[in-house]
């Protein structure tokens, strides 16, 4: 589970900003959003971020996907200018770290780097009050490369101390994380951090699609019947699910509008752990590889009328009915492992009706995941749904361009208080100013004269 989220010179946000799902310690509404870690700590089982456009709220998202692809891929990036703030001096480095969870233990892990250099990387267990290094990493001008220091554990086996020299001087490269080569360096500690960010920390974008609503899971009847009353329970006009997996000649069979080539190009960037997404003006699938076999995985959708069955392709279905599709093995996920999801623009092509009584139930429920997201629908923002500390604004400085975040539970405001009206009315920030537009004339005749 996740804690805290510090980041700091990247993209909009110019200074320091810590993201947390600490709980409020003078709130004592809703005690069923609050997760217990290691019977010391509780966290909070989500967070909605409100904002203006533009005001940086997806770039809170993108800096969480980017810290993970760091810690996959075990390098830092060899260029900056996507990712640092524009309005800071480019020697100024970016930092990223994070306080999580995982089996029972609580890990503080994060890095500073330049382009192409690890400034520093570092990893502390802080499961007890007092915190155990694990290790530090710091790059050292003068000797031209990184000096590592572990934990007393660690250190005292002299086996190790050679490790640590090795590690320094021939096979840690500047531009690499030591969290790369854990498979060398053996601490169950550092495994532990990769796969956090590979299996328990998952980052939706809008316009991303999961490949996972196409994986066996459907062929799961549990499974496949927990989606069915979910879409029936949604009212989106879906009566049924069906999971299709057939082999690439099969599904050309059906599907002749999709060229042949296209699934050989996509073919040579699929592996056995990895699926790919083929998508058309008319399909939506993946194309997986299980035993040296490439099988195309889909999902058809029923629907009666008239006492009739009649089966859609799920690219028929609306943009509402595809974005919940995506969302539903994270509901289920929610409810039964530690995941902590980080879903931008949330509400995207989905009726505030259904985003109303979607989100009231997950936040209800009894999951044991956390859901991050941002949206723009205002009918959310409500106590009933959430604690005045789940709630997050993002606004931008005029006078600097950067990105500030902050939570409503630092306005105190009253139980009573309308929050959608206080809002709205700019009572909180991170609303939009529209003033400006009555110079735009629009709707008059002065708009159209030349």
């Amino acid at each position: 589970m996740l804690l805290r989220f510090v980041f700091e010179n990247v993209l909009s946000f110019k200074e320091e900003t810590d993201f947390n799902l600490l709980p409020a310690k003078s709130l004592k509404s809703h005690n069923d959003h609050l997760l217990t870690v290691n019977n010391r700590i509780d966290v909070l089982k989500g967070a909605i971020i409100y904002g203006a456009n533009g005001a940086g709220k997806s770039n809170m998202f993108k800096a969480v996907d980017q810290f993970k692809h760091c810690v996959l891929s075990g390098k830092i990036p060899s260029k900056l200018m996507y990712i640092r703030n524009r309005m800071t001096e480019a020697s100024k480095p970016v930092q990223q770290s994070v306080e999580f969870s995982i089996g029972g233990r609580v890990y503080s892990y994060g890095m500073s780097f330049t382009e192409g250099l690890c400034i520093e990387e570092w990893l502390f267990d802080i499961s007890t009050e007092k915190e155990k290094k694990i290790f530090e990493r710091v790059y050292s001008s003068e000797k031209h490369r990184a000096e590592l220091s572990f934990g007393k554990d660690f250190d005292q086996k002299d086996k190790n101390q050679l490790l640590v020299k090795l590690l320094e001087e021939n096979i840690l490269k500047d531009n690499e994380l030591l969290i790369a080569h854990r498979e060398i360096i053996k601490l169950p500690e550092l495994e532990d951090v990769y796969n956090w960010f590979d299996k328990h920390l998952v980052v939706i974008f809008p316009e991303i699609k999961s490949s996972s609503i196409f994986d066996d899971m459907y062929s799961n009847e549990r499974f496949k019947t927990f989606a069915e009353d979910i879409l029936r329970g949604l009212d989106v006009g879906v009566d049924g699910i069906e999971f299709k997996k057939e082999t690439i000649s099969e599904f050309l069979t059906e599907a002749p509008l999709v060229e042949a080539r296209q699934l050989e190009e996509m073919k040579k960037n699929i592996d056995e752990d990895k699926a790919g997404i083929l998508d058309t003006s008319h399909f939506t699938a993946s194309l997986a590889k299980e035993n040296g076999q490439y099988y195309v995985r889909r999902i058809i959708t029923n629907h009666v009328a008239d006492g009739k069955n009649y089966t859609f392709e799920l690219k028929e279905e609306s943009d509402g009915t595809q974005r919940l599709m995506d969302f539903i093995p994270m509901i289920k996920e929610l409810d039964t492992a530690d995941c902590t999801f980080f879903v931008d623009e949330i509400n995207r092509s989905i009726h505030p009706n259904t985003m109303w009584d979607m989100m009231s139930k997950l936040m209800s429920g009894k999951s044991i995941g956390q859901l991050v997201c941002s949206s723009h629908e205002s009918n959310l923002l409500s106590c009933d749904i959430f604690r005045t500390d789940e709630i997050w604004f993002a606004e931008k400085r005029h006078e600097d361009q950067s990105t500030v975040m902050y939570p409503l539970s630092d306005f105190k405001p009253r139980n009573d208080l309308d929050i959608r009206k206080g809002y709205l009315k700019g009572r909180f920030g991170a609303i939009p100013f529209l003033s400006k537009t009555d110079d735009l004339k629009w709707g008059t005749e002065d708009a159209v004269q030349e």
